[in-house]
């Protein structure tokens, strides 16, 4: 099973948001089968930055998908620069 040009199967973890963007389906295998979370926001909405339209994908980190379920905005969110070693010549 292929979706959206990702393997489920090589641990890529599938995040849905309901068009009022109040409850989120996250999809994802375990050895054996598949699982399923569901999380209702009581309050407000779950915030995509940056926007996509139906049917687009969007590809976050782990951090990223913290803040998003826990309902913080991520386009108020600042990551610091991260450190890279000098390039040799």
């Amino acid at each position: 099973m292929k979706s959206y040009g990702f393997d489920p199967y090589w641990g890529h973890l599938f995040v849905f948001l309901a068009k009022r963007r109040n409850r989120a389906k996250s999809l994802c295998w375990h050895p054996g089968d598949f699982v399923l979370w569901y999380k209702r926001i009581a309050r407000g909405r779950f915030r995509r930055t940056p926007r996509v339209s139906d049917g687009d994908t969007l590809q976050i980190d782990s951090t990223e998908l913290t803040l998003l379920l826990d309902g913080i905005d991520l386009r108020g969110v600042r990551r610091a620069r991260m450190w890279e070693p000098k390039k040799s010549a």
